[in-house]
């Protein structure tokens, strides 16, 4: 019905892979972006994967001669116009969440709504299970009554704020945990009872089903949040 129609749509398909040991394993958020036009010439932006799904399931057409960014380049047509690209996009909402509010997620600004902020080594999460695990190591080492900066004269806060970030942005939570030891490393600067803190936090994220399960939360969140983003960026209604 729609052949012949053009959309020009740049897309790039950005796949997060997540390591895992547990057995049923962190949750997987996949990524796109997509640049394009709809037959009507409605301008298209998105960032969340069921956009994306959209985009490849409806393409009839790509020219690997045409370029593969800009506005109007990619080569790709689709067989929708704006106001199907919507109700498509509509259909595929996540479960449970709430366009009118969405949560909060590194990057992305909806009006009206505080900004994400990292809670640095604090409570809540995984962080809970990391109480349990300093109680247990501190006699002996020096604990310095501080979650952020366990060792005197060291802090942790820049880390636990990257990790807090990098958990919340769905970015692999393998990826997110080894990074976070290895940036307390850093802050330890070869201090080996330093490290020994460093090791317990680490170990926490890595084996604890409180860090899963915080890791798999921040999946769900981010995901509402770029289709809230979707959804508004494109004009679109649910």
């Amino acid at each position: 019905m729609f052949r012949g129609m053009r959309v020009a749509i740049s897309v790039v398909l950005l796949i997060g892979s997540v390591g895992s040991a547990f057995a049923d394993g962190p949750k997987n958020l996949n990524s796109v972006i997509v640049h394009g036009t709809t037959i009507d010439g409605w301008k298209v932006i998105c960032s969340g994967s069921a956009c994306g799904n959209i985009v490849f399931e409806n393409t009839i057409r790509y020219n690997t001669n045409q370029p593969e960014m800009g506005e109007a380049g990619g080569g790709v047509s689709l067989n929708v116009d704006k106001e199907q690209f919507c109700a498509m996009l509509a259909k595929d909402k996540p479960s449970g969440c709430n366009l009118a509010v969405p949560p909060a997620s590194p990057g992305i600004v909806m009006f009206g709504q505080p900004a994400w902020q990292p809670n640095g080594c604090g409570l809540g999460g995984w962080k809970d299970a990391l109480l349990s695990a300093v109680a247990g190591f501190a006699g002996g080492h020096n604990y310095s009554g501080e979650l952020d900066a366990p060792r005197d004269g060291v802090s942790f806060l820049a880390a636990c704020n990257e990790h807090d970030r990098c958990y919340a942005a769905a970015e692999g939570k393998a990826g997110c945990d080894t990074a976070f030891q290895l940036n307390m490393y850093a802050q330890c600067g070869g201090d080996a009872l330093c490290d020994g803190w460093a090791d317990v936090y680490a170990g926490i994220v890595k084996v604890s089903s409180a860090a899963e399960k915080t890791y798999n939360s921040s999946v769900e969140d981010r995901s509402c949040a770029l289709f809230a983003k979707d959804m508004r960026s494109n004009g679109c209604r649910a």
